[in-house]
């Protein structure tokens, strides 16, 4: 899991998302029992990296700082409602080569 449904469960967005929402290697949305998902495609580069990830299981989650810095590559115009920690989010954006988001941040 990450964006949305991550970001929801850390209270950085109000609204709770109508998908569970992840990342995957391909755009999609399905339904499986009832649950409706959306899974947003993102280049093997930054997919298979761990770093901000962690395992229950089988099913990979994000941490918020990592929710945050996919949402911020798919969309960087994206709003929160709690304040991220633009400097986790930076460091994080570095170490993945994830295009940096500089009018995000707080600090300079």
């Amino acid at each position: 899991m990450s964006t949305e449904s991550v970001l929801f469960d850390a209270g950085y967005i109000s609204q709770q998302p109508s998908q569970i929402t992840f990342v995957s290697a391909k755009s999609l949305s399905f339904e499986i029992a009832g649950k409706s998902f959306k899974s947003r495609q993102l280049k093997d580069l930054f997919l298979y990296q761990k770093k901000g990830i962690t395992q229950n299981a089988s099913l990979f989650i994000a941490s918020p700082v990592r929710a945050i810095a996919d949402m911020l590559y798919f969309n960087p115009k994206a709003h929160f409602d709690k304040k991220p920690d633009w400097r986790a989010v930076k460091k994080l954006q570095k170490e993945m080569t994830y295009p940096l988001t500089p009018e995000r941040y707080d600090f300079t």
